[in-house]
């Protein structure tokens, strides 16, 4: 796997996820371990914790709201910056 190409969508398409915190193998499948050596090569900081916690945030919520709330925190991030 190279950077950019992610397995992660194809896999959960394959198995019938919306997502891959649908999926009982997440996180230990082979496209977030792929991940993670990725992030490790790359001196990437590994936080499984903060997907773990995105993902149940968007089953709670359901992904359009999720991803509105997601927005609204980056918005307000980007404007704590300037």
């Amino acid at each position: 796997m190279r950077w950019g190409q992610c397995q992660i969508v194809p896999c959960c398409e394959e198995k019938g996820y919306e997502h891959c915190g649908l999926c009982p193998d997440f996180p230990n499948c082979k496209p977030m371990i792929d991940i993670e050596d990725i992030e490790k090569r790359l001196n990437i900081p590994i936080d499984n914790e903060l997907r773990m916690k995105n993902l149940k945030r968007r089953i709670e919520l359901g992904t359009g709201k999720w991803i509105d709330e997601m927005t609204e925190e980056y918005k307000k991030r980007d404007q704590q910056k300037i």
